[in-house]
């Protein structure tokens, strides 16, 4: 996540903030009283006003009143209305206690204010600026939140575990709503579910019709606010020791993401778009900036063309330099299990992931082809640390006892007790042992692997041992103990410990690779991976950067990557084993401590316990590598057929246009030959034609798909096309040039030109067409404007001003919306195409935006960014 614009200094600590209802501006309160205006587009101040000499908590109102709860000069409590026009108080209204919240009600005739000292909220009523009535709710209220009715008002305690409910017809107590624990602030859906969070704890999900706590939401850092987008479908939670905010989708009940964020973030704003959040800095004095929903993925050098399938899994992108198109799985792949998922084991085939939950007590079968649980084991000995066996042995090492499951057939197999509490596993090499890690007492049990009997009794290991792993020789366990910072080292022959190794940093999991020179170990306090020399027992060069409390560790096949779960930065680092430089990192949610991965090293399997403690936690499932198709020299442009399940490629260099079988990832056939520089191609509805314009040569060719051979002859068009259009019967295609600005149509039918050029920008870059084919819509790179055409007479009937330049366009499927790249601002445009008006401010996704596509839903925006080689994906 990318931080979209420096912070804006405001030279005083800011306490809250509050939106215009136009979101124009952004009123952040200082705690000294000072109000600073800041203007959302620029993100500089542009006016400053002094409300009240110290002020506490702020909101708005839709008739442009803002209303500042703090004291006055002479130190009374009071509620300050604010007239947003002319940034003057105009009333107060005295308050008997300093206010911590409030919250307006019944459409802004009510504001209900929480009186933590008083053990009360006072209502205020708007039109006679007073308090017409005290509620006495009892303990430390807190946090305010009005259901979507407008018929309650929900009032958190600080000191108790209940929301108390103000009935607003009458102004008096309902019963209160018991919780888990004490919750500090909350926010209510417009489905009326209500979220609510304490800094410790994590945030609850309420119903409130049934009146009960139905999940919680374990954080992976302390949730100090809530903010919630307009539309209920996004809840933003500023974490500010960790400099992030983490983004809840409220349908999902699950936390999908973290936002880096400068500073450390305590009150946040968002937009009603949710491209754009505001947060305050009190130590940094200033407001932060910072995006909301994109995400960004690594693709190769130069990504230009691109191309989506319809439902939006998988991209295509043509990489330039490296003479190839990725496809990049898109996907948000999790797979619910049950509470508290913090283990994986992958069956030796990798058909099946076996996921433990602690909290729910079962094991997972998950089907690693189609995302779904084919089975839940409840094994009687508990479910802990599964280990697999190459043979499809699947040992389950709970907390009493050691459970063996065929891995086929799912069934048990046998078991025995250990005596003590189980906490990892891990078989010899040969598979013929399997040495058992327990706590209480902390020992290593060796078992025959096959029978199950002991093979020596147990060897005592460290303080709080947690990691465990063998040698590739099986001559050396090893076990990690952060605990007393060690590793220690069990001869496998003798039983006896041949050394105790000091590794600073709470070391945790251990990974031994298959050519037994090395031994790797993550430090989670030293944010470190520790490479040993797993035959002279000495630590090996510099310790490998990693990133926040590193947990779990695996290996590829070839001991090229090492992939380490960050557990506070929810993150999968991808480590070069011969650098120690990151690779790569994936995003996976906070809390995760395991990771393991496919036998062809493709996909690495996660486990995301944190998000959901009451109800199913989930299986992350990330692809490792990206695939990418060999193809000739500098591919730029492609097209993707449905129907033919083909990719069609523009390679301008070579001067041809290649067809590539999705399904194989193999040419259909040899290249076809276009012309010195071919840019752009254009499929027609039915996919039947695919039409590509050569640059240099100024031709269009039509290609018949069916057979992909050249149809016709080549039609003259004007200046230097670079991009083109095809209407939605098939009968027209449009023509953009970009030296000229002019825009050729070609009848389809006789492949020639309708009439002459007609000149209409000053440098056209693109072309789309509305789908029913009335209307064209140009990009004017010249004029920073998008032209608005009737297709019919090809008359300019609408001009955008967009303020920046702009590159490419897309429209949506149903042609709502307009999409329009604009390189020099990095970032992407929407245009309302029924008002032809700008849809907010545009949306960063990268230094130098280039190809854009949208999903056929229009929920998702793909922009590939040509400067940082990433692939942006927008939440539309």
């Amino acid at each position: 996540m990318a931080i979209t614009a420096p912070p804006t200094s405001l030279g005083q600590s800011p306490s809250c903030l509050a939106l215009a209802p136009d979101e124009r501006h952004l009123y952040v309160c200082g705690s000294e009283g000072l109000v600073s205006v800041v203007d959302t587009r620029s993100h500089q101040v542009e006016s400053t006003f002094t409300a009240l000499s110290v002020l506490g908590a702020a909101a708005g109102h839709t008739d442009g009143r803002l209303y500042l709860a703090g004291a006055d000069d002479q130190q009374q409590d009071v509620l300050a209305e604010v007239d947003v026009g002319s940034r003057k108080v105009t009333r107060a209204v005295a308050l008997s206690d300093r206010a911590l919240a409030l919250v307006l009600a019944l459409s802004g005739q009510r504001i209900y204010i929480s009186l933590p000292n008083k053990g009360a909220v006072a209502v205020v009523d708007t039109g006679l600026a007073k308090v017409i009535r005290t509620v006495t709710v009892g303990g430390m209220p807190a946090g305010l939140g009005v259901s979507p009715d407008g018929q309650c008002v929900y009032v958190s305690d600080l000191l108790s575990s209940v929301l108390q409910v103000i009935d607003t017809t009458t102004d008096t107590l309902r019963a209160p709503i018991p919780l888990d624990f004490p919750v500090e602030n909350l926010v209510v859906t417009p489905d009326g579910r209500i979220f609510a969070a304490n800094s410790n704890e994590g945030v609850l999900i309420i119903d409130t019709v049934s009146r009960e706590v139905t999940a919680t939401l374990r954080t992976p850092g302390s949730p100090a606010d809530l903010t919630m987008s307009s539309d209920g479908a996004r809840i933003y939670v500023p974490y500010g020791s960790r400099a992030s905010v983490g983004v809840i989708d409220t349908a999902r009940r699950a936390v999908i993401r973290t936002l880096a964020v400068e500073g450390s973030p305590f009150k946040l704003a968002v937009l009603r778009n949710g491209h754009r959040g505001y947060a305050t800095d009190p130590a940094g004095s200033a407001v932060v900036p910072f995006l909301t929903r994109t995400e960004t993925v690594p693709v190769g050098a130069s990504p230009e063309g691109l191309a989506v399938t319809p439902d939006g899994a998988f991209a295509y992108v043509a990489e330039s330099e490296r003479d190839t198109v990725s496809v990049i799985d898109t996907r948000d792949r999790r797979v619910p299990t049950g509470r508290g998922a913090d283990e994986v084991a992958v069956a030796p085939d990798g058909r099946v992931a076996f996921v433990s939950n602690s909290v729910a007590g079962t094991l997972s079968c998950v089907d690693t082809t189609t995302d779904q649980v084919l089975e839940d084991l409840s094994p009687d000995g508990g479910v802990g640390h599964p280990t697999v066996s190459p043979e499809g042995r699947l040992y389950i090492v709970g907390s009493d006892a050691v459970t063996v499951i065929d891995a086929t057939t799912f069934k048990v197999t046998g078991s025995t007790d250990l005596g003590a509490f189980g906490v990892r596993g891990a078989l010899s090499p040969d598979g013929t042992r399997l040495y058992v890690l327990t706590a209480n007492p902390s020992a290593v049990a060796t078992l025959n692997a096959h029978s199950l009997e002991e093979v020596h009794p147990p060897v005592p290991v460290g303080a709080d041992p947690v990691g465990l792993a063998v040698a590739a020789d099986g001559r050396r366990v090893f076990v990690a103990d952060p605990g007393n910072d060690t590793v220690a080292v069990l001869n496998t022959s003798t039983f006896q410990m041949e050394s105790v190794l000091p590794v600073e940093g709470a070391p945790s999991d251990l990974v031994a690779p298959r050519d037994g020179r090395l031994v790797y170990v993550t430090r989670r306090a030293a944010e470190a991976v520790t490479v040993i020399d797993a035959n002279a027992l000495t630590t090996v060069g510099e310790a490998f950067r990693v990133g926040p409390v590193p947990f779990g560790a695996a290996l590829d096949e070839k001991s090229e990557r090492l992939y380490v779960v960050c557990h506070d930065s929810g993150a999968l680092v991808a480590l070069d084993t011969r650098t120690g430089n990151v690779a790569e990192r994936f995003p996976v949610g906070g809390d995760a401590t395991a990771v393991t991965l496919s036998p062809d090293g493709r996909y690495a399997y996660v486990p995301s316990p944190s998000h959901l403690a009451n109800v199913d936690g989930g299986l992350s499932v990330v692809d490792t590598h990206t695939t990418r198709i060999p193809l000739g020299t500098r591919p730029t442009a492609l097209a993707f057929s449905p129907t033919r399940g083909r990719l069609y490629v523009v390679e301008s260099k070579a001067g041809t246009v290649s067809a590539v079988d999705i399904t194989t990832r193999t040419l259909v056939s040899a290249p076809l030959s276009i012309g010195d520089r071919p840019r752009a191609l254009a499929l027609t509805l039915d996919e039947s034609r695919l039409y590509v314009v050569d640059a240099t040569s100024a031709t269009v060719r039509a290609i018949d798909t069916a057979d992909f051979t050249l149809t016709g002859p080549p039609v003259q068009v004007s200046g230097t096309p670079t991009a083109l259009a095809v209407a939605p019967d098939g009968t027209r295609v449009y023509v953009a040039d970009s030296s000229e600005g002019t825009l050729s149509v070609i009848d389809t039918a006789t492949a020639t030109t309708v009439g002459a050029p007609v000149a209409l920008a000053t440098s056209a870059s693109d072309v789309c067409v509305s789908p029913e084919g009335g209307r064209l819509y140009v990009a004017d790179a010249g004029a920073d404007e998008i032209l608005v055409i009737d297709a019919a007479t090809v008359t300019v009937r609408a001009r955008i001003a967009l303020h920046a330049t702009p590159r490419l366009l897309a429209l949506t499927r149903d042609g709502s919306r307009l999409l329009i790249t604009l390189p020099g601002a990095g970032a992407l445009a929407q245009v309302d195409t029924a008002g032809l008006a700008l849809l907010g401010d545009p949306i960063p996704v990268g230094s130098v935006p280039h190809g854009v596509t949208v999903s056929a839903d229009g929920h998702r925006a793909f922009v590939t960014d040509a400067a940082s080689n990433t692939l942006a994906m927008v939440d539309l």
